[in-house]
């Protein structure tokens, strides 16, 4: 249990390992299914507000502008270096596969990167699965900020009002470079994270009840079309999309805490949602094996496309592994020596 002012603690915590785990699939299977369908709009639902929420709840929160500084070098290093590289990743192998002219090539990769849009914005070219990773950097850094700055107890006031200029920029469907429109809103979701830490005991204690108001809620906005398309900048239901993430959210967490009393299971989960970050990145550039997954029926591609992309994952982090394996006994034989 997590005392209700105590810090995560540093050790993981299964449960969130878990729902980030169901989070990655969901974001790559709801590229996969048809748009408009029941499946997508279940998926969207919930699965992008769920990373945001699940970064409120484990973020540390900074106290001067000292650790602000430190904890935006931080982000910058663990969150958007990965999404430079796999940017300039994407735009070398489209060079040489498509044999793209170096300098177009180039001010195509860097237009995309400066929207960071998951769709084409101002008729500039989107960025891809990705946009999320610039969004979450500028969102944690905006989170940082209000916190500062707002030290009292009505600082979520400062977060509602954001999360409003974000809808209004959607509705006048205006869009900002790195996707600061939709860091406006996606910042409600990690306060609202952060504030489910807090709260977390008593949850606890009433989870049951809660989660099965939570789901017929959940269940109730799906059924009506209702669904928040944060990569889309398009938000149409607002009040009852946020509503209807939460619940659909605490639901998620409640079948992540289930899931891990199956040890097998909750095994494979666990180390996927440890690198979700390195699958988001993966599944950026699987056009690569669109020849393998693409072009098949729904359900094979269902299977198919998480599975190339969880492969290709086993493959780099054991590589990893071995390789920080060998540094280490290399180290140790020079010390020996």
């Amino acid at each position: 249990m997590i005392e209700k002012n105590a810090a995560v603690p540093k050790s993981r915590i299964a449960w969130i390992d878990i729902a980030k785990a169901i989070a990655i699939f969901a974001m790559i299977e709801g590229h996969v299914v048809a748009y408009g369908g029941y499946a997508r709009n279940l998926i969207y639902s919930f699965h992008m507000p769920l990373f945001f929420i699940l970064t409120g709840f484990t973020i540390k929160e900074v106290t001067d502008f000292r650790e602000f500084l430190a904890a935006v070098k931080k982000d910058f290093c663990r969150i958007m270096l990965p999404c430079i590289g796999t940017q300039a990743i994407n735009g070398l192998l489209s060079y040489w596969i498509y044999d793209e002219a170096a300098m177009d090539s180039l001010r195509l990769r860097a237009e995309q990167f400066f929207w960071g849009s998951a769709i084409d914005v101002y008729g500039h070219s989107c960025l891809g699965m990705i946009w999320f990773l610039v969004a979450l950097f500028w969102t944690k850094v905006l989170y940082y900020l209000v916190r500062l700055l707002f030290r009292n107890k009505c600082s979520g006031a400062v977060f509602l009002f954001l999360a409003m200029v974000g809808k209004l920029l959607s509705v006048y469907e205006r869009y900002l470079p790195q996707s600061w429109d939709i860091v406006c809103v996606a910042v409600l979701f990690v306060y609202i994270g952060h504030v489910f830490r807090k709260i977390y005991p008593y949850f606890e204690k009433y989870q049951l009840p809660v989660t099965a108001a939570a789901f017929l809620v959940w269940m109730a906005c799906w059924e009506k079309g209702i669904f928040l398309e944060l990569g889309g900048h398009w938000y149409p239901d607002f009040a009852p999309g946020i509503l209807e993430a939460i619940c659909g959210c605490i639901c998620v967490f409640t079948l992540s805490g289930a899931l891990e009393g199956c040890k097998p299971l909750a095994f494979v989960l666990q180390k996927v949602g440890r690198h979700t970050l390195l699958i988001l990145c993966l599944s950026h550039i699987d056009w690569l094996t669109i020849s393998i997954w693409g072009y098949k029926p729904v359900w094979l591609t269902l299977i198919l496309r998480p599975g190339l992309v969880l492969a290709g994952t086993f493959v780099i982090t054991m590589a990893g592994a071995m390789m920080k394996k060998l540094l280490r006994a290399a180290e140790e034989r020079r010390l020996h020596t």
